[in-house]
């Protein structure tokens, strides 16, 4: 039995450590077996969710399922023949079940996949078939990749930017908000923002665009049982501007007001605020930073009371297999006439 092992600093991604084989007196013993092309087994699969991620279509609380299924002639099991129904991607990832895996990878597209590995310095040498094109086989290792081309592959370094978004914090450049188990971080002021304003002015590069690509994802979406997006921030402008709805100063938590009710009766809403306040542990409302716009919308009974008022209507329709909203003719015609046209621009962008 031979093996071999790489350690990569994260930080420098300096390699510290090399042992290309167990034993020299082994057959194979001389070989440098972190230079040869191996399948490398499940540890594509966080590659594959983090570009779900990035595109969008997927979150770590997404739900996804793990059921029995033939993509074309290839039909993936898990490692211990079970399937567990509808799993979160965090767990399904966690568990490292395949079925999943190659579920995403189809969504994501496996030659797309692999042009993203190529760039990253990962080349797969992918063989069995006539054209030698990717297959949703990548996602369980059917294919050939170096130890030092996964190391290479795995260049991003979150230890290094989460020290230095602390420094950050620590010199009052930035705050950081907790939200489950993800920490965002946002100017510390509005001096910070005007300092920063001024230097962009000398920039000639562009600024990158934060949250998903797909423009129907940052258009309207639902997040978990309430809307967010360009859509959702716009609605919870609109009722911070109608005073239907106070956010505290650092935007922690809300409450509603007497006002509500005339705010939420153009979407033919009859809202009590004592019954949107409800009873039990959630929230009536509450801020919630959203993805795209890192800026908040709402969330809490309040939040799911007007995603689900949308859908019946029919102002919103789902989308299969994504967490987009098509905002029909209808809904556009009621959310511009509720909100108002200047702010319905900016859901639109007309």
């Amino acid at each position: 039995v031979q093996f071999s092992a790489l350690v990569v600093s994260i930080p420098t991604r300096a390699v510290r450590a090399i042992a290309g084989s167990a034993s020299r007196d082994r057959p194979g013993g001389w070989l440098d077996l972190t230079a040869q092309a191996r399948s490398p087994g499940s540890t594509l699969k966080p590659f594959i969710y983090a570009m779900a991620f990035d595109d969008g279509s997927a979150a770590p609380d997404t739900l996804i399922s793990d059921l029995p299924k033939r993509f074309a002639a290839y039909q993936p099991e898990n490692f211990d023949r079970m399937f567990r129904g509808d799993v979160r991607v965090s767990d399904a990832l966690q568990h490292s079940l395949n079925v999943p895996a190659v579920m995403m990878l189809d969504k994501v597209g496996p030659e797309r996949f692999v042009a993203q590995l190529a760039l990253a310095g990962a080349s797969p040498r992918i063989a069995g078939s006539a054209s030698h094109e990717a297959g949703l086989a990548i996602a369980l290792g059917g294919a050939g990749l170096t130890a030092r081309e996964l190391a290479g592959a795995a260049r991003i370094t979150p230890a290094t930017a989460s020290r230095h978004l602390g420094l950050l914090v620590e010199a009052s450049l930035l705050s950081v908000a907790q939200q489950g188990r993800h920490r965002y971080h946002r100017l510390a002021s509005p001096e910070v923002a005007r300092v920063l304003e001024g230097l962009m002015q000398l920039s000639t590069v562009a600024p990158l665009p934060a949250g998903p690509r797909d423009a129907s994802l940052r258009t309207a979406r639902t997040c978990y049982d309430h809307l967010a997006g360009r859509l959702g921030v716009a609605i919870a402008g609109h009722l911070l501007e109608s005073d239907a709805v106070v956010f505290d100063d650092e935007a922690a938590t809300a409450h509603i007001t007497d006002d509500l009710p005339t705010a939420l009766s153009g979407l033919g809403l009859d809202v009590d605020p004592a019954m949107a306040a409800g009873s039990g542990r959630r929230p009536p409302c509450r801020p919630c930073l959203d993805w795209s716009e890192r800026r908040m919308h709402l969330a809490g009974r309040l939040g799911a009371l007007i995603c689900h008022q949308c859908l019946e209507r029919g102002w919103l329709l789902r989308g299969q297999g994504t967490r987009a909203l098509s905002i029909t003719p209808p809904g556009a015609l009621a959310l511009r006439d509720w909100m108002g046209t200047a702010r319905w621009r900016s859901v639109v962008g007309d």
